[in-house]
């Protein structure tokens, strides 16, 4: 709730309400599916993660530029914290048009205080994840930290992992410049995976 509506919309949210929207949605899958695999990109891959734990029954785990720490130094974060209670929303710099994917003009201040939550929760979960998981980062992503997918990795006790390195993709890998190669990856993972 709130994504791709409006920045006040996305403010109004908590990660729990977030997380409680993909458990629903998991719900009414797994009442008519024997087999689903849960993936997301950046805060939806936190989510993917945690339902992930909660839900043994999910298949694997597909997790592209999971925002489990962000680009931003202590003193951004301290500030973020400080400003929330008295800022709705920042602006952002101007997306280029090469962009597929512009996002909103600002950043929601409330909402990215709830992204630092869910990381929080997202690390603890981490230990617990088994199933099989694909992770995908972009070498150009201004967005998620570098280390963050590697974080993922190392700490899942996930079997079967991999992580790959998109070298000529920003943030938004799944609409980048190699959409194509992340389709890919994905499709050679699951046939790995779970062949016929």
């Amino acid at each position: 709730p709130g994504h791709g509506t409006s920045p006040q919309d996305c403010n109004r949210y908590t990660w729990q309400d977030w997380f409680g929207s993909v458990e629903a949605t998991y719900r009414q899958l797994a009442a008519r599916c024997r087999s689903i695999v849960v993936g997301g990109e950046s805060t939806g891959a936190l989510l993917a993660l945690m339902l992930a734990d909660k839900y043994q029954f999910c298949s694997a785990v597909l997790c592209y530029a999971p925002a489990l720490r962000l680009n931003l130094s202590r003193r951004q974060v301290f500030l973020l914290s400080l400003l929330v209670p008295f800022v709705t929303s920042i602006p952002k710099a101007p997306a280029t048009d090469d962009n597929l994917w512009k996002g909103y003009a600002v950043q929601p201040l409330k909402a990215a205080r709830q992204l630092l939550l869910l990381q929080k929760a997202t690390r603890s979960s981490l230990p617990h994840i088994h199933q099989p998981i694909l992770i995908m980062q972009g070498r150009l992503d201004p967005t998620v930290h570098p280390a963050s997918p590697q974080v993922v990795y190392d700490n899942v006790s996930s079997a079967i992992k991999e992580l790959h390195w998109l070298e000529n993709s920003t943030h938004c890998l799944i609409l980048d410049k190699e959409r194509d190669l992340a389709a890919s990856l994905t499709l050679d993972f699951l046939a790995r995976v779970y062949p016929r």
